[in-house]
């Protein structure tokens, strides 16, 4: 049997802290099937956007894909979505080979979020990653973004660190005054919007950077020592004009990767994949080279190292979320939806 399951049902039933348990969980133990690890494949045609991202893992006995489908719009500065389609996941017990569940939408991690949003998963894996690479004393958190990622981002990671002093950028004022307003309320936190990035980034014990931008949004210079730095976007060469060449799109500048003690990514092999350009640039101009770059699994596993002392700079690149953490999601979900009754049957 197959259970049908409405990811609004489980509003509530999933904290986002059991979700980073269960990615982190996933990914320690992808070296015993390194075969459940697998780059994501993205379609594209003019604004036109689809993906499938395959995996599995071990430790939850679970493996399948998650699939999403979007309109989006490239600007100089920014991506948009203009259209969005429910996404899905579909679970096979890997033990079994029984199709374990199916599950329409995005999980409900957020009480935040309206009912239907999307892309709630991606703040999970940034919360591993930073987890793992930022000093656990970490205090001050430089959030550049207002927009729902950030939301989510500053929703987990409150809970994983102690935070005292938290900034807020993004490119408007009026934005940065509405996220404090409204997340102040939400999280009980005490939220202050700054007038630069370079405010919000200068003596931060971890920089999150969770925008929608095409172009570098901190200067490297300014990251006090045994910063972490987290960074979400993950796009490729776009073309921004009609006839221009396409460039990368970018989020971290060259210093911060040349600063870096440490650079993380989900998984390497993607960024090289897709040639995305916070890696992919710095690569081809010879600051760093690809074999810098540690997967999230090495260095949970402990097959590469992570940070070993308190000055060191760490980066933790989130270039997409995988198969494997969705599938560790989707046996969380299916484990949940059993207990309280939910979903059909089929």
């Amino acid at each position: 049997m197959t259970l049908i399951v409405r990811a609004e049902e489980l509003r509530g039933l999933i904290s986002s802290q059991e979700a980073v348990a269960a990615v982190e969980q996933a990914f320690r133990s992808l070296p015993e099937a390194r075969g459940f690890g697998a780059t994501h494949t993205r379609l594209h045609a003019d604004g036109r956007r689809a993906t499938i991202h395959p995996g599995g893992s071990v430790a939850h006995g679970s493996i399948g894909a998650f699939m999403h489908y979007e309109r989006i719009n490239f600007g100089a500065a920014d991506q948009s979505y203009h259209g969005v389609g429910r996404r899905l996941y579909a679970a096979y017990d890997s033990e079994t080979a029984e199709l374990m569940v199916v599950i329409l939408g995005s999980l409900p991690l957020f009480q935040f979020d309206q009912p239907g949003a999307f892309g709630t998963e991606t703040a999970i894996t940034s919360a591993v990653g930073t987890k793992l690479l930022a000093r656990p004393e970490s205090r001050t958190l430089a959030l550049i973004g207002t927009g729902r990622q950030a939301a989510r981002h500053l929703a987990v990671l409150k809970d994983i660190f102690d935070l005292s002093d938290i900034r807020i950028f993004s490119r408007s004022s009026d934005n940065r005054k509405r996220f404090c307003t409204e997340m102040q309320t939400v999280l009980g936190l005490d939220l202050r919007a700054v007038e630069s990035a370079d405010a919000a980034v200068d003596g931060a014990d971890i920089v999150m950077c969770a925008s929608a931008s095409n172009v570098p949004v901190l200067d490297g210079r300014v990251l006090a020592e045994g910063a972490h730095v987290t960074s979400i976007v993950n796009g490729n060469k776009i073309s921004i004009t009609p006839g221009e060449p396409p460039r990368y799109r970018r989020e971290l500048d060259d210093k911060t990767l040349l600063r870096a003690n440490i650079i993380c990514a989900v998984l390497r092999e993607q960024a090289i994949k897709d040639g995305q350009g916070d890696l992919s640039e710095p690569v081809e101009k010879g600051l760093i080279a690809w074999s810098d770059i540690a997967n999230l699994d090495e260095i949970l596993s402990g097959s590469m190292p992570g940070r070993t002392n308190p000055s060191q700079i760490t980066v933790f690149k989130q270039n997409s979320d995988q198969g494997v953490g969705f599938m560790a999601l989707a046996r969380l979900a299916y484990e949940r939806a059993k207990a309280h009754g939910l979903g059909v049957n089929m």
